[in-house]
C-alpha cells in the first residue's frame, strides 16, 4: 500500500471517530424523526540518472492541447540529438514523454493527426506509443489479473495494438529511441509474450547496448511475479557485464534484483527483511529509487527522522523527482509541518502539473492549513487527471460536508466515490451521513440496505450497525 493511500485510510478512521457514539445517536436519532413524517421523493518503475532532468511540462501538455506540433518536434528531437551525443541523460527525454500518461480524449485526437500530418518525424511516432501504452496500463487497471475483467483485458489489447505500430514506425525512423524499445518490452511482458520479450530485448541491444533504460526494464520483467525466473535474472546480469564500459552506470544492474525483492517485501510489509534487501542493493551503487524506497521503509517503521534522511538523499540525486517531492511533502505531513509539506507538493505540481497524487497531497495539506477553497480546488484538479480518483471525490466530500455543512453537495461527491468502488462501505457509510442532512428517505433506504449487504462479508462497527438496520426498515413507515 502506498503512503498516500495510508495517510488517507488513516483520516478515514480518524473522521469516523471524530464524533461520540452517544452525539452520533442523537443526531441520527433526531434526523429520522424529520425523515420519518416527511414524504418520500471513478507500470514499471524506471531510475532516474543523476544531473538536471527537469522538463517544462506544462508547457509541453499545453503545445499538445492547442495543437502546437512544430515547437513540440523541437523540443523532443533536441533531448533526443543531446542525449544520443552524450550530453543528456536517457532519462531526460523519458521524463519528457512521461507528459502523455495523461489520457483525454482531445489529446488523444490531437496526437492521431499529428502522426498523419508529419509521419517522416519521429517524434510523433513515439509520443503516439507512449499515449496508447499509458492508456493500455490505464484500461487494464492494477488488480491482479484474476480481478481483472475480460473486458479490461480486450480494451488493454486494443491501445496495445495501437501503441506497438507506433513504436516500430518510430523505430524504424529512429533506431536509437530507447523509450520505444522499452515499451515493446513492456507490452510483450503484459501480453505474456516470454519469448518475443527476449527478441524485443535483444533487438533493442543493436543500438543502445550502453541503455540503462533498456537494461532495467527488461530486469524488471524478469521478476517472477511476470514470469520470469532467478535463473533467466542471473544469466542477463552476467551478459550485461561486457557493456559496462559503455555506461558505468550499468554496475547498478547487479543490485536491481535485490532491490526487486526488497520492494515486494516491503509491499507484503516484511519490514526487517526488505531492509536487508535494500542494504545488499545499495552495495553496488545507489539510486533515488533505492533511497525512496528505504525512506518509504523508514515511514512503515515509525521513523520519520530516518524517513527524511533517505528521501534527502534521493533528492541529491535527483532534485526533480516528483515521488521524492511528495514523498517529502507526505513526511512533513506526518510531522505536521504543513507550510514545508505544501512548498513541497508545489514544487512537484510545477514540475508535473498534471500528476494526480501530487494533487491530492497538496489538497490535504491545505485542509490542515484551514484553506477550504484552495483545498477543494485542488482536488478538482486530482479527479480532472484521474477520473477515476475514488479518494479525491471521497475528501471533497467530507468538506462539503463537515466544513461547508452543504449536504447535497458532499452527497454527491459520496455517490460519485461510491459508483467508482461500489464494494467499499466507509463510502456507503458517507453517502449515508450526507443523506441524513437530506429530505431524501428512498435514497437513505437504498443506501442503508447496501451497506447492509456489505457488511455481510466483513466486520462493520457494531453500533453503526443497529442504526443503519434502523435506518433500513424506514420503508415500512
Amino acid at each position: 500500500m502506498t503512503l498516500i493511500n495510508k495517510i488517507f485510510k488513516a483520516e478515514y478512521s480518524l473522521f469516523r471517530n471524530t464524533i461520540s457514539s452517544k452525539q452520533l445517536l442523537f443526531l441520527i436519532v433526531g434526523l429520522l424523526l424529520v425523515l420519518i413524517i416527511t414524504p418520500a421523493y471513478s507500470m514499471p518503475e524506471r531510475k532516474a540518472a543523476a544531473g538536471s532532468l527537469y522538463v517544462d511540462k506544462l508547457n509541453i501538455l499545453n503545445l499538445i492541447q492547442k495543437a502546437k506540433y512544430e515547437p513540440l518536434d523541437k523540443i523532443f528531437r533536441d533531448y533526443q540529438v543531446r542525449y544520443e551525443a552524450g550530453k543528456a541523460s536517457e532519462f531526460l527525454i523519458d521524463n519528457a514523454l512521461s507528459t502523455f500518461s495523461f489520457i483525454d480524449e482531445s489529446i488523444e485526437k490531437n496526437i492521431n493527426t499529428w502522426v498523419k500530418s508529419k509521419p517522416a518525424s519521429y517524434v510523433p511516432w513515439v509520443v503516439c506509443g507512449v499515449y496508447f501504452d499509458n492508456a493500455g496500463w490505464t484500461a487494464r487497471g492494477s488488480k491482479f489479473i484474476q480481478d481483472t475483467t475480460n473486458q479490461q483485458i480486450s480494451k488493454m489489447k486494443f491501445y496495445f495494438n495501437k501503441s506497438k505500430e507506433c513504436y516500430k514506425k518510430a523505430i524504424m525512423l529512429n533506431p536509437k529511441l530507447v523509450n520505444a524499445h522499452a515499451g515493446l518490452i513492456s507490452i510483450a511482458a503484459a501480453n505474456g509474450y516470454a519469448g518475443e520479450k527476449y527478441k524485443l530485448y535483444k533487438a533493442a541491444l543493436v543500438k543502445n547496448s550502453g541503455s540503462y533504460l533498456v537494461h532495467s526494464q527488461y530486469m524488471f520483467y524478469l521478476q517472477e511475479k511476470w514470469g520470469g525466473t532467478p535463473v533467466e535474472m542471473n544469466n542477463i546480469l552476467q551478459e550485461t557485464q561486457k557493456y559496462k564500459k559503455l555506461n558505468p552506470d550499468l554496475k547498478r544492474l547487479q543490485g536491481l534484483p535485490d532491490y526487486y525483492k526488497g520492494k515486494a517485501l516491503l509491499g507484503k510489509g516484511e519490514l526487517k527483511k526488505a531492509q536487508i534487501k535494500f542494504n545488499v542493493s545499495e552495495k553496488f551503487g545507489t539510486s533515488s529509487n533505492l533511497y525512496l524506497s528505504l525512506s518509504k521503509l523508514n515511514v512503515d517503521l515509525g521513523d520519520l527522522d530516518s524517513a527524511m534522511i533517505h528521501v534527502n538523499n534521493a533528492l541529491d540525486i535527483y532534485p526533480q523527482s516528483v515521488n521524492c517531492l511528495k514523498q517529502r511533502g507526505w513526511i512533513y505531513f506526518r510531522m505536521q509541518n504543513y507550510s514545508a509539506a505544501k512548498k513541497d507538493f508545489s514544487l512537484a505540481l510545477k514540475i508535473d502539473p498534471t500528476n494526480n497524487s501530487a494533487w491530492q497531497g497538496f489538497a490535504q495539506t491545505l485542509r490542515q492549513l484551514n484553506d477550504v477553497e484552495g483545498a477543494l480546488n485542488a482536488f478538482a484538479n486530482a479527479i480532472k487527471f484521474d477520473a477515476k480518483d475514488s479518494f479525491s471525490y471521497w475528501n471533497r466530500g467530507n468538506i462539503s460536508l463537515y466544513q461547508l455543512h452543504d449536504a447535497k453537495r458532499a452527497y454527491e461527491d459520496y455517490k460519485e466515490a461510491v459508483r467508482l468502488e461500489p464494494n467499499d462501505d466507509n463510502f456507503v457509510y458517507y453517502e449515508i451521513q450526507a443523506l441524513l442532512n437530506l429530505n431524501n428517505k428512498v435514497a437513505l433506504v437504498n443506501a442503508a440496505s447496501r451497506y447492509l449487504k456489505l457488511c455481510k462479508n466483513r466486520q462493520c462497527n457494531p453500533e453503526t450497525l443497529n442504526l443503519i438496520r434502523y435506518i433500513s426498515k424506514l420503508k415500512n413507515k
